[in-house]
């Protein structure tokens, strides 16, 4: 890592991990990012994607 942390970096954590990125249909996909804590994969940030061009889904405070 760099010492002292970038402004540009919200957020740093020395842990080592693995990420999952599951494709469930043509519009959704799930990213996980697992921490190995304590021989126990612990999920610890995760996010949904969406394909605009099949899931034309508006943002919150945007109309379409």
């Amino acid at each position: 890592m760099t010492y002292p942390q970038p402004k540009y970096s919200a957020f740093r954590e020395a842990s080592f991990g693995h990420a999952t990125l599951e494709t469930k249909n043509r519009t959704h996909a799930y990213y996980s990012w697992h921490r190995n804590q304590d021989d126990v994969a612990v999920v610890a940030d995760s996010m949904w994607f969406y394909n605009r061009v099949w899931y034309p889904k508006p943002e919150p405070g945007t109309t379409m």
